[in-house]
């Protein structure tokens, strides 16, 4: 037992910072969980300290939502938990689960992320958030961060709504449907 790298693929966004991680956290929890689970994400915020990314849940319709988006100060955000999906923005995954399952690559910078994780999971892979760790991320910055999300919309709709597969996965996983929050600054 132990963490080893060669073990994992982690994916990072460009435009993390990774100064503002405890590396030595992140390995202890993934060592600790590692044959719970295969897939890791982690508490994404931005500079400000608002939180980007708490993992991800689905509304009444079946859209992907972030969970706790904007809140600050959230112990929610804090807590480790098993999700439906994790961000791509920071991503841990198992080497082999990448020999069976890839990346649609037709998506582009947009739920590429979340089907990712949603076919991880009809295979029985397991996801966990590990809220206990953070790192600051700037994406909402870049301006070109939304020029296919139309795009995006209408293919993650087209694989998971319309086919009925994500109903499907959630009878079959128990996907959860999303804890309905007033999102403020007080948020504890």
């Amino acid at each position: 037992k132990g963490f080893i790298a060669l073990d994992y693929f982690i994916f990072i966004n460009p435009d993390i910072d990774l100064s503002s991680l405890d590396f030595t956290k992140l390995f202890k929890l993934i060592d600790e969980n590692s044959y719970s689970f295969d897939i890791f994400g982690i508490h994404i915020i931005d500079e400000e300290g608002y939180t980007n990314h708490a993992g991800v849940v689905f509304d009444k319709k079946g859209w992907p939502c972030h969970f706790l988006f904007g809140a600050k100060n959230s112990h929610l955000a804090r807590r480790n938990r098993e999700m439906e999906a994790v961000s791509g923005a920071f991503m841990i995954v198992k080497r082999d689960i990448l020999k069976e399952i890839k990346f649609n690559e037709t998506y582009q910078n947009g739920y590429e992320d979340v089907d990712f994780c949603l076919r991880a999971k009809e295979k029985s892979y397991r996801i966990l958030y590990l809220g206990e760790v953070e790192v600051k991320h700037s994406s909402y910055k870049d301006k070109e961060r939304f020029q296919s999300e139309a795009e995006n919309f209408f293919k993650f709709h087209h694989i998971w709504l319309e086919t009925n597969r994500l109903n499907y996965l959630q009878g079959k996983s128990g996907l959860r449907r999303p804890v309905f929050l007033t999102i403020s600054d007080n948020i504890h």
